[in-house]
């Protein structure tokens, strides 16, 4: 027979049981709630910032003109919003069509958007290498955008590494105060993190060339047609995002000027 301290014993156990499931239901319960919350953060995040950039892409720029010497942004409204704004990149059929800002170093546009706001979503803005002049008087133009989870900012970048999304995208729109450029990629790197890469400047003739061929040689993808002589490439562009399946790694885009309405910067096209 089962005395009473055996069915006090096993009421006590059974009491512990319910009371550990209870205990992990709530438990889970709420880590599900925060998980949705953090979601529901980020997805408006994301469409905070898409919205932003879209009312001023709507404000500043119009998109239906391809005709480089024709195409016009308000630079007057952007330096009213922003007066580190010294560029707007756009690329035809793809998400990239903002400003593009500079300052005194690589960190404040990370975590700062064009209109100076931070938030809980990383979005930042488009910017200039620190090392770039001002005056994108350069020889290599260099410049930095999340790959944001959404398909925006320099997101693009990354799905290049499909060589049929990098041929379809390879002319680039940059568009200055001083003139605007019509450039074609000719090469993406998929690089260390921790290399020296950047370079806005080459010295020689004799270095521009090695560096450019390097990036040629470097190449992930198949690219169609003919890419020009490294000598004739008087000045580049490059773009860099993050890869976000390894931090430790970036996707690097490379294009030569191709047509270009800036005095003293001839186009190869």
């Amino acid at each position: 027979m089962v005395n009473n301290e055996e069915i006090k014993a096993s009421h006590a156990s059974t009491a512990k049981v319910k009371k550990k499931r209870g205990f992990l239901f709530w438990a889970s319960l709420t880590v599900m709630i925060a998980a949705l919350i953090a979601l529901g953060i980020i997805g408006f995040g994301y469409l905070e910032g898409c919205m932003m950039y879209r009312d001023i892409s709507d404000d500043a720029f119009d998109d239906g003109n391809l005709n480089l010497a024709d195409m016009k942004v308000d630079w007057d409204a952007l330096l009213k919003i922003n007066p580190e704004t010294v560029a707007w990149v756009y690329i035809p059929g793809t998400p990239v069509n903002y400003p593009v800002v500079h300052t005194t170093d690589n960190e404040k546009y990370l975590h700062t958007n064009f209109r100076g706001y931070t938030s809980y979503v990383s979005y930042g803005a488009i910017f200039m290498d620190c090392n770039n002049k001002h005056d994108l008087s350069d020889q290599n133009i260099v410049t930095y955008g999340h790959n944001m989870n959404d398909g925006s900012m320099y997101a693009v970048f990354r799905q290049m590494k499909d060589s049929n999304v990098f041929n379809q995208n390879r002319n680039i729109y940059f568009l200055t105060p001083k003139g605007n450029y019509r450039l074609k990629s000719f090469s993406l790197c998929h690089v260390n993190a921790e290399e020296k890469i950047i370079q806005t400047n080459f010295g020689t003739e004799a270095n521009k060339v090695k560096y450019i061929t390097d990036k040629i040689n470097r190449c992930i993808v198949d690219v169609d047609g003919q890419i020009p002589d490294p000598a004739a490439m008087t000045k580049i562009f490059t773009f860099s995002t993050c890869d976000n399946t390894d931090r430790n790694y970036r996707d690097m885009c490379f294009a030569y000027v191709a047509e270009s309405t800036v005095d003293g910067v001839p186009g190869l096209e």
